[in-house]
């Protein structure tokens, strides 16, 4: 990272570092970070009770085989068989109330992730506490089931779980054992088995995957189509999990840049990364159930940040003019490739077909852009990069544009600081969201327009999260008063016109917001007492 860049980022460092710290890393990366949004009637989550939980299954094991190819084939297991649960899993976790919250925990290692059943009645837990796991929390019956339990024997860290999330009809959830395989016929081969699990602890099997010791980098599920996109190593695999349809959709992808990534659209069905040859620029768009492959470029700059319209029907991305004879480009170099400012912002269809194109003006660069609700405008910052007191180039954002897809650019107003971050639009598209971070810690968000300089400061010294709303109000974290000696966090709802209403009271670093109907999901890490465990919380939203 440049050394102009060091002051902010060593702050966001030390967020991210105790993160870290206390969660470790996730075996398998979401390539998008979609939350449930179907909505359930206003209800109190039910008193809890500590008893025995239903028979589930331990660890899972293969019960038929796979092939390797390297050519994309058909599955020829699609209809795997069903296992019968085995004797009753240890918890492992406690479950209890307090202050008007149910926590769950503790959990160690990584952090969990939480997934709200499509009726709201079950909320599923992927994390480790004595091994890795899938746990059930039943609202209605004030229980938690343990589905799963995996221990790694390799003793370093060559097997792991992946978790996917929920089918659609609220029966099962899947997941995969990745790396070195436990047992079953596939005992310690390296691959990926993908499994479903039900709310009974019967398992199935649904694919064998084989690969190399790497793990899952990526992975896209789409609950409603129930196609299941993977990354891993140098392959990228499509499978079905009603159907059992599998198939290698790319075996020659570059398994050691980390600048080099896949970005599916909102349904999976397209998804873009960047040309694989050393000495090409542009993207490439891949059709994953034709796959057929298409270039996207912009004459000879270097094209990068690809982000999908909502509706997946186009997409948005930044270039970068060549310069010093096609030595370099007209980006900043960051530590896994370039950071935003660029040339210019382009928009093209599914098609490859150029929609709109703009430079900014006063002779600016173009920051990172986002997505209206609706797919119809833009938001970026712009700025200016120049030598700094040291010596090397440093950004100096400007000011916050509005492009709209029929050429049209308005500037929303001065955007100014150390760095600056476009979080979003607001739900009803009317604002846009911006994160500036400073040196004393955490964040400030300002909401810009609708109007042209129209700014309001929504937060101050708050958290970085995804934006997440509840009913046309931002639920984010801030910073208590004593976060530098405790790094504690308070979760706040915020209207649109600054008012916040405080929901939460404890210590812990909180993070990773689900709501769901009248109830909101969170993890809570204690950075305190080692091992510095996770929990789980359940609150009822007001």
């Amino acid at each position: 990272m440049r050394s102009s860049l060091r002051p902010i980022m060593l702050i966001i460092l030390a967020v991210f570092v105790f993160v870290w710290a206390v969660a470790g890393c996730r075996p398998g990366t979401p390539l998008t970070g979609e939350k449930p949004s179907a909505s359930l009637p206003a209800g109190s989550s039910p008193d809890i009770i500590d008893e025995e939980p239903t028979p589930v299954s331990s660890s899972p094991a293969d019960s038929s085989g796979g092939q390797d190819t390297s050519e994309p084939v058909l599955s020829q297991d699609p209809q795997p068989s069903t296992r019968e649960p085995e004797p009753v899993l240890s918890p492992g976790v406690e479950l209890q109330k307090k202050e008007g919250e149910t926590a769950i925990g503790p959990f160690f290692g990584i952090l969990p992730e939480l997934a709200w059943s499509p009726d709201g009645r079950y909320l599923a837990i992927y994390g480790e506490a004595k091994g890795y796991g899938l746990w059930v929390w039943d609202r209605v019956e004030g229980n938690i089931r343990r589905l799963l339990k995996l221990v790694d024997r390799s003793g370093e860290g060559k097997t792991a779980v992946a978790f996917f999330g929920w089918r659609r009809d609220g029966r099962e959830l899947i997941y995969a054992v990745d790396g070195v395989q436990p047992d079953g016929l596939n005992l310690g081969q390296t691959g990926v088995t993908i499994y479903a699990i039900n709310l009974e602890g019967s398992e199935r099997r649904l694919a064998w995957l084989p690969g190399g010791p790497e793990l899952i980098r990526s992975q896209h599920f789409n609950a409603e189509t129930g196609w299941l996109l993977l990354h891993r190593g140098n392959e990228l695999w499509r499978l079905n999990v009603d159907t059992g349809e599998t198939r290698r959709l790319k075996g020659d992808l570059p398994s050691w840049d980390g600048f080099f990534s896949i970005t599916p659209d909102p349904k999976g069905e397209l998804v873009v990364y960047p040309e694989p040859e050393p000495t090409g620029h542009g993207l490439i768009l891949l059709d994953v159930a034709s796959g057929k492959e298409m270039r996207v470029a912009v004459g000879k700059e270097f094209a990068f940040g690809p982000v999908w319209s909502p509706d997946g029907k186009k997409l948005a991305f930044l270039s970068a003019a060549p310069k010093d004879e096609g030595k370099d480009y007209d980006f900043q170099v960051g530590e896994d490739g370039p950071l935003p400012p660029a040339t210019r912002l382009n928009i093209v269809d599914t098609g490859g077909n150029q929609l709109a194109s703009w430079r900014a003006p006063h002779g600016e660069k173009v920051g990172a852009p986002v997505w209206s609700p609706d797919g119809e405008r833009l938001a970026f910052l712009s700025a200016r990069v120049a030598p700094g007191p040291d010596g090397f180039e440093e950004v100096r954002w400007q000011r916050l544009f509005l492009a709209g897809l029929d050429g049209s650019l308005v500037e929303l107003g001065p955007a100014q600081g150390e760095w600056l971050a476009a979080a979003g639009f607001s739900p009803d598209g009317a604002r846009v969201l911006v994160y500036r971070y400073v040196s004393s810690g955490g964040v400030t968000i300002l909401a810009y327009g609708p109007h042209p300089n129209q700014v309001e400061v929504l937060a101050t010294e708050a958290v970085d999260e995804s934006l997440v709303w509840w009913e046309g109000r931002l639920l984010t974290a801030r910073l208590a008063p004593t976060f530098a000696d405790t790094l504690d966090t308070q979760i706040y709802l915020i209207s649109l016109d600054g008012r916040a209403e405080k929901l939460t009271a404890s210590s812990g670093w909180k993070s990773r917001f689900f709501p769901f109907g009248s109830l909101l999901a969170y993890l809570s890490a204690d950075n305190q007492v080692p091992p510095y465990p996770i929990t789980v919380m359940v609150r009822n939203l007001p």
